[in-house]
């Protein structure tokens, strides 16, 4: 790849639509994207080294990389990683290896790199895998999500239409040109080593991530251990190592196109046709997005029939495809924050919203000689009628109020509930004989029927805080409140003290 070509991949890589909502949404999807490239560049770099110091060095640059992947997500997203970093050395070292290589060089050259790597990768990140594994082996996932009673083992993946979401500005959005691009690389630049892997890695990827299941399922699922029990979880998470090969298929593409000749004037017909596919597909593209994508096209045009405006005409493509990029990002942004929470995007003051509140003094004051736990309980978010805890909405006033979304923590006090992916299963256990009813694998809430249960004693949950004012139907708010003693009041909570405890 050369500069223009670099250049178009890490922007396209960087602010396309998946890594930036990912960004603000999920940051162990995020982790994984950023580390992804330096890993499959360690592994490119120590497989041309001839030297032994080099080598190691370069593996260790990757595993580097592989470790902090498998710090933020040791689950799919490694898992993921994993196979795409494995798969780029299985194809350089016994493929198309640099140079002359025999059958038994080629065999010793992925063995090599590929240990080096996973040595590195594992070596490096066991001081957090290894409390990892054995916590997992006690928590509610021991046996996988099947087992969680009102969980669904699979969820999510692509349908046919979904395929059509890659041209429409949004969570999975590219940027036109680049698919264009990417999509024109196995004929435009197929000379390219690494062209055919990407290629492949992404027409995989795009499959594995439907909901149904290809005779490519079957063989991996054949292969892999344990790919059959995680994968299906969240088939679309797979998605978080598309975008690599998409912004390098485009990059090389554009890179062969900078290369004087007569083929590669005719050859820039090919990404300006499959944009003329993209128009005509039926796909709801806006106005904006066929502008930029008309405009990227004259651009690649200049970039190829005229050499003394390639320089220029380079600069202006990728320009092009980054105000494409984060317009539509922006968007996505405004978008997610009024389907999800129903509200606009709102700017938090970090300090304010970690200050604690009269309640949470009033808790550290109490419980500070006698340690002691509380509870949350109000009404429901979106305003149904039964009265439930507030655990997922972080920025909601009366979640912050009732010193839930696992608050308690950073105010040093002891709540009895919280969000997390994985619980001790015993505690999960307790918690649903206190309530009677399973709550999946991310929440240990108390629910209205876990009110009376004299399970909450034997945790001594000596308070609980409960809005001022009970809405005219939540009666079984008004009842906690005739049952219990107010012990603080301010105008937004009361905590109640629970003498039983």
């Amino acid at each position: 790849i050369n500069l223009a070509g670099a250049l178009l991949a890490a922007v396209a890589y960087e602010f396309n639509g998946f890594m930036y909502w990912r960004n603000a949404c999920c940051s162990p999807y995020a982790a994984v994207i950023t580390w992804l490239p330096l890993a499959v560049l360690g592994a490119e770099l120590a497989i041309r080294s001839s030297r032994w110091l080099d080598r190691g060095f370069w593996c260790g640059v990757g595993g580097l990389a592989l470790s902090q992947i498998l710090a933020a997500w040791p689950g799919q997203g490694s898992y993921y990683a994993l196979l795409a970093v494995g798969g780029y050395v299985a194809y350089r070292t016994l493929l198309v290896p640099p140079g002359n290589v025999s059958i038994r060089g080629r065999i010793l050259g992925f063995l090599l790199n590929g240990g080096g790597l996973v040595l590195f990768g594992f070596g490096l990140a066991a001081a957090g895998l290894l409390p990892r594994l054995e916590y997992q082996a006690l928590s509610s996932l021991a046996d996988g999500y099947g087992a969680i009673e009102g969980v669904r083992a699979a969820w999510g993946g692509w349908t046919a239409e979904d395929w059509k979401r890659l041209l429409v500005p949004g969570l999975i959005y590219p940027g036109l040109i680049i698919l264009a691009l990417a999509l024109a690389a196995p004929f435009i630049a197929r000379g390219r080593h690494a062209t055919p892997y990407f290629a492949f890695l992404v027409v995989c990827t795009l499959i594995l991530a439907g909901k149904s299941v290809t005779p490519l399922h079957r063989v991996l699922y054949g292969v892999l251990p344990g790919f059959e029990w995680m994968h299906p979880h969240g088939p679309a998470r797979i998605k978080v190592i598309l975008y690599l090969g998409l912004a390098l298929l485009a990059g090389a593409t554009l890179s062969r196109l900078g290369e004087r000749g007569r083929e590669t004037n005719f050859l820039v017909t090919l990404p300006i046709l499959t944009s003329l596919f993209f128009v005509i597909s039926g796909a709801a593209i806006p106005a904006v997005s066929l502008v930029a994508l008309a405009v990227a096209n004259v651009c690649l045009v200049i970039y190829v029939l005229f050499p003394q405006g390639r320089r220029m005409a380079a600069l202006l493509l990728v320009l092009v495809v980054f105000v494409d990029l984060f317009a539509a990002d922006l968007a996505i942004l405004v978008e997610r924050a009024t389907a999800e929470t129903g509200k606009q995007l709102v700017r938090i003051d970090s300090a304010e919203y970690y200050e604690p509140t009269g309640a949470a003094k009033f808790l550290r004051s109490e419980t500070g000689n006698a340690p002691a736990r509380y509870f949350g309980f109000g009404p429901h978010p979106h305003g149904e009628k039964r009265t439930v805890h507030l655990n997922n909405y972080f920025d909601e006033p009366d979640t912050t109020a009732l010193l839930a979304s696992n608050l308690g923590t950073s105010y040093g006090l002891q709540s009895i509930q919280g969000y997390n992916a994985v619980h001790i299963a015993r505690y999960d256990e307790y918690i649903k004989a206190i309530n009677g009813t399973s709550q999946g694998y991310h929440n240990t809430d108390i629910v209205p029927r876990g009110l009376d249960s004299p399970l909450l004693d034997l945790l001594n949950v000596r308070y609980i805080v409960v809005p001022t004012v009970a809405q005219p139907d939540q009666n079984v708010l008004r009842e906690l409140k005739d049952t219990h003693p107010t012990v603080y009041s301010d105008d937004q909570v009361d905590v109640l003290e629970n003498s039983d405890a």
